[in-house]
C-alpha cells in the first residue's frame, strides 16, 4: 500500500511510503511541496507525485499565531486546493490535526528514517526541510490510522485518533 503525507502551504512537503504486507516500512519519496510561479501550487506536479498512492494524510489547517491575514487567506486557499483536487482525483485522504500526528509520530519517523535527512535539505542548504519532515510523519500517521481504521476515512473525514499514541509508541 502506498500512503503520502502532505504538510500543505508553500512551503510545506509531500512523502511517499510504501507499507509492506510484512509490516515493513519504506520511504519511496520525500520533496518540499511543488510549487508553480511564486506561491501557487503546482496541482500538476502534486498528480504526478499521488497519482498511485492508496491514502493521504493531510494536516488540518490552521491559523497561525501573528501569521498575517493575507498569509492566513493565502495558506488556506492553498488547503482548500488540495482538499478539492484530492476530491476530484478520488484520493482518499484523511485530515490530522498537528497536535495529533506530531505526538504520534514525530520521534518515530526520525529515528526510522534517519537517512532521509539529505531528502530534506533542498539544495546545499545545511538546515532540514521542516516541510518534508513532516509530511514524512504525517504520511506514518496516515499508516498507523489505515491499520486502525482502515480506509473509514475515505473521502475525507476528519478524526482525532488519539489511541494511535499509543501504537506509534508501541512501534518505536
Amino acid at each position: 500500500m502506498l500512503l503520502a503525507g502532505i504538510d500543505p502551504g508553500q512551503k510545506g512537503g509531500v512523502a511517499i511510503l510504501e507499507a509492506g504486507q510484512d509490516g515493513a516500512i519504506r520511504l519511496l519519496d520525500a520533496r518540499p511541496m511543488p510549487i508553480a510561479g511564486e506561491k501557487e501550487i503546482d496541482i500538476e506536479g502534486l498528480w504526478r507525485i499521488l497519482e498511485h498512492v492508496d491514502l493521504v494524510g493531510l494536516e488540518h489547517a490552521q491559523a497561525f499565531p501573528k501569521q498575517g491575514i493575507v498569509s492566513t487567506g493565502r495558506y488556506m486557499a492553498q488547503w482548500g486546493e488540495i482538499i478539492g483536487f484530492l476530491k476530484a482525483a478520488a484520493i482518499p485522504y484523511a485530515l490530522v490535526r498537528p497536535t495529533v500526528w506530531k505526538e504520534a509520530t514525530y520521534t518515530w519517523a526520525f529515528r526510522r528514517f534517519p537517512n532521509a535527512l539529505g531528502l530534506m535539505r533542498p539544495g546545499r542548504s545545511k538546515k532540514f526541510h521542516d516541510g518534508v519532515a513532516d509530511a514524512i510523519a504525517i504520511a506514518y500517521w496516515a499508516h498507523l490510522d489505515n491499520r486502525e481504521n482502515p480506509f473509514g476515512v475515505a473521502g475525507g473525514s476528519e478524526h482525532d485518533r488519539s489511541d494511535l499514541r499509543e501504537t506509534a509508541a508501541n512501534a518505536q
